[in-house]
């Protein structure tokens, strides 16, 4: 783990590095004149450079948060057939006892709601529950699979998957001013209106030769998990982003309405002044609190990086130089999201308060494996699900950036 902070901390001082000496004094030229070819080409260069070291950053990070989650609970095998429902929440109170609750409470979660046993049968069906130290390797990467869920939502936690019912808000009314002491009082009703909160399922099944489980020199269990976690988590952090809702998730990107369309002919990019009119279009006590940020298409970030104040020459990006920082836009937190799409007619950026953004999941993450199923094939399966939703419960609190037409 040490190796990995060492890393970390190494490629971020190269990508400022290259910011301060390479990309500045180009910037400074850029804001006086236009820039020669021998220039743009070395802006060009420069700009990949950053985003090829932006993309390892991040790569780094999601390692140095799994090694964090190996690290905090023993590796170990699934014990014998048989093993009880409580012995497994006591377990899983154990872990979250320690460095474990902290890591959940990162995206919301409190020791109280990962008490829960993980139950999926008796032994003789073939439900054996896997060990928490397994389902506690599941759980943590999937903050780092989502963009919405490191933007800060709102999550609530249920035991059960009923359907449930949310207040939303379309409009927030007013008060009166100056109301004489006898007067009627009165004023503008807020308008509310309800949306369900369902609990989409997202799962994997993995069928691993029982020879592999039990002779590999390598933790086959710790792989599975890995594998797992990385494909829930994928499945539900697009939902979360771009889902279109009515059969599935609607995600943020979906649910926000245009705040600022962009100009004709430029391919959906999005310029300096136009991200000031996205800010500028939400309403003032969300983009004011410290929780409101961007999330932006992959994509739309070199253009972005070399977006600038016309008159200032002030530059939109800003590289962040601390570990678990994100980059800033405006000195509004960025967060990159892979699912959103980019160019003409494409919502390649939204921003405001994702606190008003509700994600729902149902319990903790189930993982179960199975020696009977594919008893026949002597092979062992390992399954993992995950059930959640989200919604908008406000849509004046996070506006998007529409591409204008080609």
């Amino acid at each position: 783990m040490p190796e990995t902070q060492d890393a970390l901390r190494t490629l971020r001082e190269e990508r400022q590095n290259l910011f301060q000496t390479e990309m500045v004094p180009l910037r400074d030229i850029a804001a006086t004149r236009t820039l020669t070819a021998e220039e743009q080409q070395k802006w060009d260069r420069v700009d990949a450079e950053i985003g090829q070291r932006s993309a390892r950053i991040e790569q780094v990070e999601r390692a140095y948060e799994q090694e964090r989650a190996f690290a905090a609970t023993p590796a170990a095998r699934p014990e014998p057939e048989g093993r009880g429902g409580s012995a497994l929440a006591d377990e899983l109170r154990s872990v979250l006892s320690t460095d474990g609750q902290q890591r959940r409470a990162s995206v919301g979660f409190t020791q109280q709601e990962f008490q829960r046993a993980l139950a999926s049968g008796t032994a003789t069906a073939g439900g054996n529950t896997i060990p928490t130290t397994f389902l506690d390797r599941l759980a943590e990467p999937l903050r780092d699979m989502s963009s919405v869920l490191q933007a800060g939502p709102t999550i609530i936690v249920t035991e059960s998957g009923e359907e449930l019912q949310w207040p939303t808000v379309s409009g927030h009314g007013a008060a009166n001013a100056n109301v004489a002491e006898s007067a009627t009082r009165g004023g503008t009703d807020p308008a509310f209106g309800k949306a369900s909160i369902k609990a989409y399922e997202h799962s994997q099944l993995i069928v691993v030769p029982r020879r592999l489980v039990e002779d590999a020199a390598i933790d086959i269990e710790a792989f599975v998990a890995r594998k797992i976690a990385e494909n829930v988590g994928a499945s539900f952090a697009a939902k979360l982003a771009i889902g279109a809702g009515t059969t599935e998730t609607q995600g943020i990107v979906t649910a926000a309405t245009a705040g600022k369309t962009g100009a004709t002919g430029v391919g959906g990019a999005a310029t300096f002044d136009d991200v000031i009119d996205l800010l500028y279009s939400v309403a003032a006590p969300y983009r004011a609190t410290p929780r409101s940020g961007f999330i932006v298409a992959d994509a739309a970030l070199p253009s972005l990086r070399k977006a600038k104040a016309s008159g200032s020459g002030e530059y939109l990006w800003q590289p962040s130089v601390q570990v678990g920082q994100p980059d800033t836009l405006l000195g509004k937190a960025m967060y990159p999201d892979a699912n959103m799409e980019y160019g003409v007619g494409k919502k390649s950026i939204v921003f405001g308060d994702v606190s008003k953004y509700i994600v729902r999941l149902v319990g903790a993450i189930e993982i179960a494996r199975s020696e009977e199923r594919y008893f026949e094939n002597n092979q062992v399966a390992f399954r993992g699900i995950l059930r959640g939703d989200g919604l908008l419960e406000d849509a004046s609190a996070v506006k998007a950036f529409l591409g204008g037409a080609s």
